[in-house]
């Protein structure tokens, strides 16, 4: 195991390793950040390329679905005709 990494977010070290059994996770106590340990990341044109398979729209059942969650809590504070970035 590599060693244990800082926060990315607040730089706090020594986040705690969460029981995760595909890939190691941390949790930082600080910021409450969840993270994937820096090792175990994609590279910067794999992650670009698999983030182009995503297909990012209203008309997408599965999009919708995931962004639920988030529109439903955030609904009541948002006024009339408010448009936002996914």
């Amino acid at each position: 195991m590599p060693e244990t990494p800082n926060c990315p977010l607040c730089k706090l070290d020594n986040p705690k390793q969460l029981d995760v059994t595909e890939a190691v996770y941390f949790h930082c106590g600080r910021c409450d950040l969840r993270f994937l340990h820096p090792s175990a990341r994609l590279d910067p044109k794999t992650e670009f390329d698999r983030y182009m398979m995503h297909e990012n729209d209203a008309s997408n059942p599965g999009y919708v679905k995931f962004l639920e969650p988030l529109f439903y809590a955030l609904k009541p504070q948002l006024r009339a005709g408010a448009r936002g970035l996914d």
